[in-house]
């Protein structure tokens, strides 16, 4: 049981690549990066997952298109990530840190809309939701709520 149930709206695939020296005009070379779900209510519960184990949940979709990927990402976490399946991608976003100049650039990569009847996927994450605030105190709401959600849907999560 977590204390904390975190409900993320945008999940993302998040690679983090680091570079030397980048330079635009320039064909760049990593050192290495990182992959790995992602998302301001995920990142949250990997803080205070931290500082705590065990202390936060998530429930967040995950575009079905790339879900697999998105899944065996979760599963690296050492918090449990719960996942509702909706129509589409997963979006995907890149950071690029730059050692040389101290500098970070993130690339919000949006998918195409989801051209799908959202109420059934809508009424499985409230449940899902529900379900898990039964046996948590505390809920976060964090990140952004993409236009494929009503816009009554934080309101009706608090």
């Amino acid at each position: 049981m977590s204390e904390v149930t975190a409900v993320c709206l945008s999940a993302t695939i998040q690679k983090t690549v680091t570079f030397n020296n980048l330079e635009f005009d320039k064909v760049n070379r990593s050192d290495h990066y990182l992959i790995h779900a992602s998302g301001k209510a995920i990142n949250t519960a990997r803080v205070l997952n931290q500082l705590e184990s065990g202390f936060c949940e998530v429930i967040c979709p995950s575009g079905k298109e790339n879900s697999n990927q998105f899944l065996e990402l979760s599963q690296k976490e050492s918090f449990p990530i719960k996942t509702v399946e909706i129509p589409g991608l997963t979006r995907e976003c890149l950071t690029l840190l730059n050692r040389n100049g101290n500098t970070t650039t993130e690339l919000v990569i949006d998918e195409k809309p989801v051209k799908a009847d959202m109420v059934q996927y809508t009424s499985a994450l409230l449940k899902k939701i529900s379900y898990s605030l039964d046996s948590t105190k505390s809920l976060i709401l964090a990140g952004s709520r993409p236009k494929i959600w009503p816009e009554e849907l934080s309101a009706k999560i608090c």
